[in-house]
């Protein structure tokens, strides 16, 4: 009665179940135990576990003497497949006399478990390696990012180097020019005083007005050079400026070239136009379009040359523009004209980073930008360049306390 309730019992449960005695004799194996294994209950009943190698491992005749016992055990089916099963081992006893006394195993299919585990186990080593392999590429990578950095900032000093020497050659050529009228005068002057001391002529008024002339025109060239050493002397801070007299102290410096070419310069900015910032970097900008303008009429013949510089105001940002008559730029190449090393001029004549480094102050100094275009007549003919210099609206007005002088902008 109680044998048929118990295989009632566990015929029911999932899990298969196997008694035998102390002794490895199969007394029992329910109906799961039969599925797993592919053995039936003829097979098993009164054969001996330990005479059943198909059946169980060899560490199964470890564990049959054992109390409760629990382990991962290989089940070798009879159609030769493995199963894995969780197994546990317990003792059983019919009475307290322990006349009989039995062990109880019972075994859970794990296979599918462990073949998932397996997998992810699997799956875990390949993204570690996967992810030594990216942490490896990501070291590599920054480490190639901060080589183009450090050539990047190696070429931009360069480039800022190159461009100091050229804006350094420019300025000789400039104090050439201013310094060529008087030089002229005082060696005319000198010339004279002496023609006449040599024809006994020399009265004390003609050597007092030769003097004056001289002391003028020496004045005059020290004056230059006090301009320049202004001019190229760095900001260390922010400060407001006039435009209009800015562009006008900037033209002082090329006046001479302009009128030796013969080329007008026209300043339509207004008198009011105040900005914030860094005037300096600002002035060399505008120098070095000048500059360009003045090499441009080079290569044109027109009757009357000219260079205009004007504003404009577009959704509260500043557009200060600089056109001329000197024929324009080519189209096929007025989207490069801003690159670095890009030149027009012939070799020895232009080092191509003048208007790169121009672009360069725009952005970072002034949250603006150098726009290259030409401008074109009625009859749709290009009849020169002109040079969009954009500044960001926040140097329009200047923050309290953060400028030198005063703040705002009128037009």
């Amino acid at each position: 009665m109680k044998k048929r309730i118990l295989a009632q019992i566990t015929n029911q449960m999932a899990d298969a179940v196997l008694v035998c005695t102390k002794g490895g004799e199969v007394e029992f194996v329910n109906c799961a135990f039969e599925r797993m294994s592919g053995y039936g209950a003829d097979e098993l009943l009164g054969a001996s576990v330990e005479l059943l190698p198909l059946l169980w491992q060899r560490q199964m005749q470890e564990v049959i003497n054992a109390s409760t016992h629990a382990e991962s055990v290989v089940l070798l089916c009879k159609d030769g497949s493995r199963k894995m099963l969780d197994l546990t081992v317990s003792p059983f006893q019919l009475d307290r006399k322990r006349s009989k006394e039995f062990l109880i195993l019972v075994g859970r299919d794990v296979t599918a478990q462990r073949a998932l585990e397996l997998e992810l186990e699997d799956a875990r080593k390949r993204l570690e390696q996967k992810s030594r392999q990216l942490e490896s590429f990501n070291r590599s990578l920054q480490e190639e990012v901060q080589e183009e950095i450090q050539k990047g900032v190696e070429k931009h000093r360069l480039l800022v180097q190159q461009s100091k020497m050229a804006a350094m050659g420019e300025m000789m050529g400039a104090i050439a020019h201013q310094w060529r009228q008087p030089i002229t005068a005082i060696a005319s002057a000198a010339m004279a005083l002496r023609m006449k001391q040599e024809l006994g002529v020399l009265e004390d008024r003609h050597f007092e007005q030769g003097l004056e002339s001289i002391e003028r025109q020496t004045q005059r060239m020290s004056q230059t050079i006090h301009d320049f050493m202004n001019f190229f002397k760095p900001d260390k801070e922010a400060q407001s400026f006039g435009v209009r007299q800015m562009l006008n102290e900037i033209y002082g410096l090329l006046s001479a070239q302009f009128v030796y070419r013969g080329i007008e310069f026209i300043n339509d900015v207004p008198r009011s136009m105040v900005l914030c910032g860094y005037r300096s970097e600002l002035e060399q900008v505008v120098l070095n379009l000048l500059a360009n303008a003045r090499d441009a009429f080079e290569r044109a013949s027109n009757d009357r040359k000219w260079v205009r510089i004007y504003t404009s105001l577009y959704e509260g940002k500043l557009d200060l523009v600089i056109e001329d008559n000197a024929g324009g730029i080519d189209e096929m190449i007025l989207d490069r004209v801003c690159e670095p090393y890009f030149t027009t001029k012939e070799t020895g004549q232009g080092t191509g980073i003048g208007l790169y480094m121009s672009k360069t102050i725009l952005q970072n100094s002034f949250r603006g930008d150098l726009i290259p275009k030409n401008r074109y007549n009625e009859e749709g003919n290009r009849e020169g360049a002109l040079f969009v210099v954009a500044i960001g609206r926040e140097h329009l007005t200047c923050p309290p306390g953060a400028c030198k002088g005063g703040s705002g902008v009128e037009l």
